[in-house]
Formats: C-alpha cells, structure tokens, sequence
C-alpha cells in the first residue's frame, strides 16, 4: 500500500513540476531565445562578413570589426550596432549579473503542428547552437570593437525544451543536446558545426512529424535565460521534492495534506520570557565580574561605556565610570 501511494505522490510532484517548470519559462514572442528578430540596438549579423575573419572568430580568436567589416560604410554600420548592444550587454552584466552575450549559430524556424487546442501554438524562429561573446572598444573613442567567442558552443536549451514541451518532440531531449554536443566536438572545422548540429536535430524533429528549416545565419545579440537552472532542478528532481510533505501538498497529494492537517495541532511558540536568565548572554564586561582564581585588575569596560573626561583633562582609560556600575561591582573596582 505504501509504494502504492509513494509511486501515486511521485506522479503528482512530477506533473505540478513541470507546470511550475513552464510557467518560468517565456513562451512569448519578446523571447529572443525562441522569437529571433534583427534589431539595430540588439543584434549585429556577421553572415557576409569576410569568411576569413568569420573563422576567426568561430575559432575563438580575437577578431577586430574592421577585419570582418573592410569597407568603411559596412564598418560604421557594424560600429552602430555593436556599440549599442555592447551597452545593452554591459547593462544586463551591472544590474542583473547576467552575462547574456552570444554568438548565435544558424537560426532554426519550426511550423507549428495542428491543434485542436484553444491556444494557438506560434512558429518560432529560434537560434540554433549558441556561444558566449564579448565586445570590446578597442579605442576610446569606440570608432572600432574587439569581438571574442569563450566557452563551449551549446545547443539553445529553451528550444529544446518548447520543442517538448509545446511541439510534442518526442525522445530525451538532454541524450539530445548530449548527441550534438558529441559530434561539435568531433568536427574539426567550427563552420560546419551549424550544418553538423541541424542535420541531428532534423532527423528527431521528423520522426515527430515536425517541420523544420535552417536559415544559415551568425548573428551577435543578447540571449539570455537566467532560470534555467530552476527549471533543470524541476524536472529532474521528481524523487527529492516529492520526499518533502509540504511540497507534496502544495503539488496536490492528498496523503500528504492530510498528514500536514494532523500534525498542524496547537504550538505555543517560543518567546523571550521563556529563556532562562542563567542562558541570557550579557556580553563582555557589561555585568560579569571576574571568576574566582583569575588575575585581579581593573574592571574595564567596553568602549564607548568609558567615563566622560572633563574640560582640559585627558580621557581616563584605566578605570570605568562608577555611575554605570552596580553599588556591588563598584565596591571590587575600589578595591
């Protein structure tokens, strides 16, 4: 009866788990993670750039918007926009903490699959793979930029997720997102980790009978999904929440209310009255007196507790001032 009901919470937790899993993640069109669109103040496109320079930079050399952009009209351009988004970068690093800069590796545009539902399902136009970036003003007056691709390429989580989560894609999406992974490290050159990465992600998505298309595009912009942390530890931490009674509740289990409900009798709760006075802390040199053995001195008190000196005379340092005694901790200070 007992794995009767454990399997019956662990169902409940699971599935309250993946609506409160949903609900941190944004579906909705301003997205960038799923809703791609070219801005001038968030996105520089470095498709037709010098291949060369692209290499470079997906190689993850330091590579100057002048070497990626030679012509100097195309290169005024590029400084308007990485100027502008290196600001909008810096100012999610400063207020939020969140390096949301990323090189963004072809962009993948789903149909959506028929629905009877009530809520239509968007097309998204989402980037595919996604690699941490920096600009840098390589002068003071930002007349050009430094441009540097860190870290490991990765697949975009919140596509794979929605994929499951809205499309209906079927399988392990992380044994997914590992495959990926697996072949970008075993190819060679980083211009064909796009191709690499959509012809795996092609092949699951038709046996779902989903309808993707590549657009073969490398876009600088502000990506950002700094709860995703929260949502991994929602879906694969089913065992450990529905061990929690007060979260088991709160996810619908009935047993679990009913436990809580029992257990929920009157409690007086603790107070300062009840602390003993012996327990009281009283602190250093405010109401103890030396131990019996120890040195004999002076009894001094903390700063701040010292006796006010008189007009002209200096501040004494050695003896406490007798008014914040007690008449019996003055009686040993004369001694």
């Amino acid at each position: 009866m007992e794995a009767i009901t454990g399997h019956i919470r662990r169902q409940t937790v699971a599935a309250r788990a993946r609506q409160w899993a949903d609900a941190l993640v944004d579906f909705g069109p301003y997205n960038t993670l799923l809703h791609f669109k070219d801005t001038k103040t968030a996105s520089l496109d470095v498709t037709g750039a010098v291949p060369q320079s692209v290499t470079s930079l997906l190689a993850g050399r330091r590579t100057r918007l002048a070497a990626l952009f030679p012509d100097t009209a195309d290169h005024m351009a590029a400084c308007t926009r990485a100027r502008s988004l290196r600001r909008k970068m810096v100012e999610l690093d400063e207020e939020q903490g969140i390096e949301a800069g990323r090189l963004a590796l072809g962009l993948l545009r789903v149909e959506p699959p028929p629905t009877r539902g009530r809520t239509p399902v968007p097309a998204l136009r989402a980037p595919l793979l996604l690699q941490p970036l920096s600009i840098q003003p390589r002068t003071a007056t930002e007349n050009d930029f430094v441009l540097e691709t860190a870290g490991e390429t990765e697949t975009n989580p919140v596509l794979l997720y929605a994929l499951s989560r809205q499309y209906g894609l079927d399988g392990d999406t992380e044994e997914l997102a590992d495959k990926i992974t697996t072949g970008i490290e075993e190819c060679a050159d980083p211009a064909d980790y796009m191709r690499l990465a959509y012809g795996i992600l092609q092949a699951a998505c038709a046996r779902s009978n989903l309808t993707v298309e590549l657009e073969e595009r490398i876009v600088a912009g502000v990506f950002s999904f700094d709860r995703l942390p929260m949502v991994k530890d929602l879906t694969s931490a089913t065992d450990l929440l529905a061990s929690h009674p007060v979260i088991a509740a709160l996810a619908g289990d009935r047993e679990a209310s009913r436990a809580l409900a029992e257990d929920s009798g009157p409690r007086r709760p603790a107070s300062a009255d009840d602390i003993p006075p012996r327990s009281e802390y009283l602190g250093p040199g405010r109401g103890r007196l030396p131990a019996k053995g120890h040195q004999r001195g002076p009894y001094r008190l903390p700063p701040g507790d010292r006796r006010p000196a008189r007009h002209g005379q200096e501040p004494d340092h050695r003896q406490p001032d007798r008014r914040l005694l007690s008449p019996g901790q003055a009686d040993v200070v004369r001694r």
